[in-house]
């Protein structure tokens, strides 16, 4: 797999919203805006993609990753749609 571009790192740490996406109090924790730039590199090249994560919860200081992957016009997806949309998992057969 290829590193997120660090141009496009810097963009979405840029954005006044997107940027929220990253913890600002955590200095391990940073995965979020490398998952959201790499999909952005990808998207930009023409490829079709998509973003799993079952964050959806946003707060004062951080939007989900879900959030700001509509921001961003990316696809956004949890575990469970996209193993039902796969024929993996039956997730719509699944007795709630």
């Amino acid at each position: 797999m290829k590193p997120a571009s660090l141009d496009t790192v810097k963009e979405l740490l840029a954005h006044k919203l997107v940027q929220r996406a990253m913890e600002i109090d955590a200095e391990k924790d940073v995965a979020d805006i490398y998952v959201l730039a790499l999909a952005r590199d990808l998207q930009r090249e023409g490829k079709e993609v998509g973003v799993l994560t079952q964050e959806r919860i946003d707060s004062n200081k951080k939007i989900s990753v879900n959030t700001a992957c509509g921001i961003l016009g990316i696809v956004c997806l949890r575990m469970e749609a996209f193993l039902d949309q796969e024929n993996i998992w039956p997730w719509s057969k699944v007795a709630r």
